[in-house]
């Protein structure tokens, strides 16, 4: 677990009173085992940001793998041009298409929720 003034806990955002400014900070923190690469923001974490430009910060923590090295914290990320990523969440299949050979089902996909 990595020290910053408060325990973060990993991918979740870590929320600090601050009595000076009298407001709730939240913090997110994000690891790359190598120098460089892409950091991902759950849709809690960039709906966060975007709502409290004010009081989110990010801390980024480089070459995790070999010598972990804390960059300049980042106030207000949602600034930053983030890109949304859409990924597949789950795939199914009828238990009895394991039976026969495979082919085209012309039944449609459950709707989200449903169960095959």
């Amino acid at each position: 677990m990595l020290r910053l003034g408060l325990e973060a806990h990993a991918l979740g955002i870590a929320h600090e009173f601050d009595p000076y400014f009298g407001l709730s900070i939240s913090r997110v923190i994000k690891g790359l085992a190598a120098a460089t690469g892409t950091i991902l923001l759950s849709p809690n974490e960039h709906r966060v940001a975007e709502d409290r430009p004010d009081c989110f910060w990010l801390y980024i923590v480089t070459d995790c793998a070999s010598d972990p090295t804390l960059r300049e914290p980042i106030p207000n990320p949602a600034r930053f041009p983030w890109h949304e990523v859409t990924k597949v969440e789950h795939y199914w299949m009828q238990v009895d298409a394991m039976a026969k050979p495979a082919a085209p089902d012309p039944q449609p996909p459950p709707s989200e929720g449903a169960a095959p």
